[in-house]
């Protein structure tokens, strides 16, 4: 085939299927960059369950997420250690204050530290999804440890007009979520948490 030939051949397989070609070309780039974005995404080592009497300051959740990933190691080993803070629904966006709505979304999702006030601790506590905490402290109170009243939060800017905050851990063993490597060591790494801030306390 001579070189006017091949021209003429791909004149006319261009002329017929550029669009294809362009076609084809955008959707590989896309896969690229979205491959890529996959790859460079940073999970979270740590979940976080935020349940407050009222909307939670977003400030105050990212200050919160900071402070949490300095006692948080890299789980995951994608270079950085993360925490992440979910917030729930407050208690006057419940229809009719109904805390079986509180009970369904602290129970979904993999958060087994959770961060509560004393109304959704309440509900917490009387539904039996709350264990007794680990380690030696003058400020455990059964299930739960005050951030606020044990001066773990003094080193977190924007706490000093909020309400007390619990540390409390969900309840793994005996429960749906037995067994579950996930949610062990999401236990495993709450428990690290309390045990930081108790030995802060000395």
């Amino acid at each position: 085939m001579s070189k006017e030939q091949l021209r003429l051949k791909l004149e006319n397989f261009w002329y017929y299927y550029k669009w294809y070609v362009v076609g084809a070309l955008i959707l590989v780039l896309t896969l690229l960059v979205g491959v890529r974005s996959c790859n460079r995404k940073v999970h979270a080592d740590l979940q976080v369950l935020f349940a407050a009497d009222r909307s939670p300051n977003s400030l105050l959740v990212a200050e919160m997420q900071d402070w949490l990933a300095t006692m948080t190691p890299d789980v995951n080993k994608d270079g950085e250690a993360v925490a992440r803070v979910m917030t729930t629904a407050t208690i006057d966006q419940w229809s009719g204050n109904n805390t079986a709505a509180m009970v369904v979304q602290a129970t979904t999702g993999e958060a087994v530290l959770y961060f509560l006030t004393d109304e959704t601790y309440k509900i917490l506590h009387d539904n039996g999804m709350l264990q007794m905490l680990p380690g030696e402290s003058p400020y455990i109170d059964g299930d739960r440890y005050p951030l606020k009243k044990s001066g773990a939060l003094d080193a977190v800017p924007g706490f000093a007009d909020e309400q007390e905050i619990y540390l409390c851990i969900r309840k793994v063993a005996g429960s749906n979520l037995e067994g579950s490597e996930r949610h062990m060591k999401q236990e495993e790494l709450a428990k690290s948490v309390l045990k930081q801030l108790i030995e802060k306390e000395k």
